[in-house]
């Protein structure tokens, strides 16, 4: 007991007694600049997976930025409905008040410092890009942006400029309505739309969490302290997160995430240490055979820190092996996600083991008031109830274990019947102006325009578009028009759907000539030296992601023209790259998880048959909760509850492997917590069964509660309006449910009981 007293961890329970204020003043400091920069972080977080290194598409996406001049390669589309029949009116008409309102809009952006081109129905140079008359009405916007990150930027400044153009026209036009759409409008908007989600699912969360606590301890005060903790964690997280996206990429998704995270673990850890300290407090005032004095109080918090503190440490160090694992994916989304849970588990951690032990000793006597609660709700029932449970499941290990084994097979069963893919359409939030704008675009058949497919054809041997090469190329166009995915194609051999090739023949016989009648050519398909042009193919409405993907695969093969390199952008490209790049992480990701765990679980239980059960326990409460998401979300059971439109049919690529890498780390949370109880028991008696027993019934309650409060956690996010975010949630809570009530009340304890005396080989007593 002694060397435990002056271990490190017993240390930081001794300092916080002494100096307890210091440690409060330090993390009211923290907590004052972590609140400033959390409410900062929203804005610099971005939408999407970000460019993938080494991709056919980033490539794509570097030639048209560096090697052309389209003024619309970042474009954002104004789509207007609601305007009275005159849209269709002669445009020539100087004096018509559809010529006067274009001219006001049209000057309004123009003279914008982020807006490089505006195209509006006035000086349209392709009549193709018009909707049909009283379908409403497209602006082109080309913005002065490198990526679409910097587009992003432009965002809000271009809708004021609209909105202060277009609500003029209001009171005229009660039914006019517009909305500003594009990729990085899409970015913009989740942005901020997940910054609301996140701050609204902390709201339902947090009277329930404290609910549960209340139950747990029988104290408000003592409830409060848990969640008090999460909160600092979380917002603490995200002032880091902010002063770190000032100077890297990060997905918005990781707010959510941490927010997830920060208040599951803090809660977790603060449950263990205060629930411990109220233990050896206890057994400390019942020696005494009085309240217990300030030394007494000290002296358990030491007690307490040196075994629980030293189990959150373990815990926190495992979730951040798991979450460490996503920062090897290419992806910006999921490595974001790995350093929002890595540094939400640090700060949790930290705060943990010196800030709550400061506070406790602060508290005093007060941590149990009310005392009526405080006695009513004492556990001593609970506590019975959980030996008598241990007791059970000693006597019928076998028989547990395949009641475990087959409840998890249940659960996980939903997931081979999995479809990877993105959902899409009805499953972006219709909130978003961005969502507005693509709904009536969707209405124009004009969809396509925000979603192209970019073919780079670059000539090896001189310049890329002569007259020897126009049958090649009409008959490359002539092949993607045919397509049944393809709306139309816009290009040098594209200027008309109703040119022959002769005519292109005739037109391109004098380069020169040629750059003199079409100059539009030369500035939209053209690269500065003429060695490389540009096909957009703008794909019809009802084509799916999945379709598009396809077609972008099939493009390469058609092209026959030798000496000429193909680059696909766009969308679908992207997707593509996307998959290969998500597959290809994979297994680094999962072999560096379950590597460093092991070493990390054999450095703390000694024991390899330990070690490798809690490996193989982890995965599978990976699969129940994974089986659940598939179940609900792709498959559709009770997708109502959850306020989706209807099964989305498809499982993004990220949340297999975003699951296993979060509940890797947090499942072993209760596995150290279980197993480092069953381990101390072992070590003063030597009888495995009785440390088995002891171990399950002294943490059981610890154990249920915890997993209560983390899966409503996850569960208020299940609820949340981004189809991703729910996803995770889901399967994040029913992940920990099974794993604190199928495997570690039941299969582990089953198992343990089974092992005997090798569960701790080598360890001696």
């Amino acid at each position: 007991m002694a060397a435990r007293r002056i271990s490190r961890f017993a240390l930081l329970g001794i300092l916080a007694a002494r100096r307890p204020w210091v440690f409060l003043a330090a993390w009211t400091v923290i907590a004052l600049f972590g609140a400033g920069g959390a409410k900062k972080a929203p804005a610099l977080l971005f939408s999407g997976s970000g460019d993938i290194p080494r991709s056919p598409s980033l490539r794509a996406d570097s030639l048209l930025r560096e090697n052309f001049d389209n003024p619309y390669s970042q474009l954002l589309v104004v789509a207007i409905r609601g305007l009275p029949e005159g849209e269709a009116m002669d445009m020539g008409d100087p004096d018509s008040a559809r010529t006067a309102f274009l001219g006001r809009l049209d000057g309004a952006l123009s003279h914008l410092p982020q807006v490089r081109a505006v195209m509006t129905p006035a000086n349209v140079l392709d009549k193709r890009l018009l909707p049909a008359p009283g379908e409403g009405m497209l602006i082109m916007i080309g913005v002065k942006a490198a990526t679409v990150r910097d587009a992003e930027q432009a965002i809000p400044v271009v809708r004021k400029a609209v909105d202060g153009v277009l609500s003029l026209e209001k009171p005229r036009y009660p039914d006019l309505r517009w909305a500003v759409t594009g990729r990085s409008a899409l970015t913009y908007d989740l942005n901020l739309f997940n910054a609301k989600d996140t701050a609204e699912a902390e709201v339902r969360v947090i009277p329930l969490t404290l609910i549960i606590l209340l139950f747990a301890f029988g104290s408000v005060v003592a409830a409060g302290v848990p969640v008090l903790l999460g909160i600092l964690s979380t917002t603490v997280s995200l002032g880091v997160i902010f002063l770190m996206a000032r100077h890297w990429v990060f997905s918005n998704l990781i707010q959510n995430v941490s927010s997830m995270i920060g208040l599951a673990v803090g809660i977790d850890y603060s449950l263990i240490i205060i629930h411990r300290y109220r233990e050896a407090l206890a057994g400390s005032a019942k020696a005494s055979g009085g309240p217990a004095t300030r030394d007494q109080r000290a002296t358990s918090l030491a007690e307490s820190m040196g075994t629980a503190g030293k189990a959150v440490f373990f815990s926190g160090l495992a979730v951040m092996i798991g979450l460490g694992g996503m920062l090897f994916t290419p992806l910006m989304e999921t490595r974001s996600i790995g350093w929002g849970g890595c540094i939400v588990v640090l700060v949790s951690m930290a705060a943990a083991l010196t800030f709550l032990p400061a506070l406790l000793i602060v508290l005093g006597p007060a941590l149990e008031w009310p005392r009526v609660l405080s006695s009513r709700f004492g556990g001593g029932k609970r506590g019975r109830r959980w030996e008598a449970w241990s007791e059970w499941v000693m006597r019928h290990a076998p028989l547990c274990a395949l009641l475990g084994l087959a409840a998890i097979a249940l659960l996980s069963y939903p997931g081979r019947f999995t479809r990877f893919g993105f959902p899409e359409g009805p499953f972006i939030p219709k909130e978003l102006e961005f969502s507005k704008g693509y709904l009536m675009l969707d209405s124009m058949g004009m969809q396509g325009l925000v979603r192209p497919i970019n073919i780079i054809l670059t000539s090896e041997d001189g310049p890329a578009l002569t007259a020897g090469k126009v049958d090649s190329l009409y008959a490359f166009s002539a092949r993607l028009r045919k397509d049944p995915a393809v709306a139309r194609v816009f290009g040098p051999v594209d200027l008309s759907d109703s040119w022959p090739v002769e005519k292109y023949r005739a037109l391109y016989a004098d380069m020169d000539d040629a750059m003199e009648k079409a100059p539009f050519v030369k500035e939209f398909f053209l690269s500065r030296d003429g060695r490389s042009l540009l096909l957009q193919a703008m794909l019809k409405p009802e084509v799916t992601l999945e379709q598009e993907k396809i077609l972008a695969r099939e493009i390469p093969a058609w092209l026959n023209l030798p000496g000429t390199r193909m680059d696909l952008g766009g969308q679908a490209v992207y997707y593509n790259d996307f998959d290969k790049a998500m597959i290809a992480s994979y297994l680094p990701c999962i072999v560096f998880v379950l590597a460093v765990t092991m070493a990390a679980l054999l450095l703390f239980f000694r024991s390899p048959l330990v070690s490798l059960k809690a490996i193989v326990m982890n995965a599978m409460s990976v699969l129940a909760g994974y089986g659940a998401v598939v179940f609900v979300f792709q498959l559709g059971h009770g997708h109502a509850l959850f306020g989706t439109p209807g099964p989305a049919e498809v499982v993004p690529l990220t949340i297999p492997l975003m699951l296993f890498c979060i509940l890797f780390g947090l499942s072993m949370d209760y596995e150290v917590f279980l197993l480092s109880r069953i381990r101390e028991g072992f070590l003063e008696s030597g009888d495995n069964v009785k440390s088995v027993s002891e171990g399950l019934a002294a943490t059981g309650p610890m154990i249920t509660n915890a997993a209560l409060i983390m899966a409503a956690v996850f569960g208020a996010f299940a609820f949340a309006r981004v189809v991703v975010v729910q996803m995770l949630g889901l399967g994040l809570a029913v992940a920990v449910l099974a794993d604190a009530t199928l495997i570690r009340v039941l299969l582990v304890p089953a198992f343990m009981k089974m092992a005997g005396r090798w569960n701790w080989w080598p360890t001696k007593r």
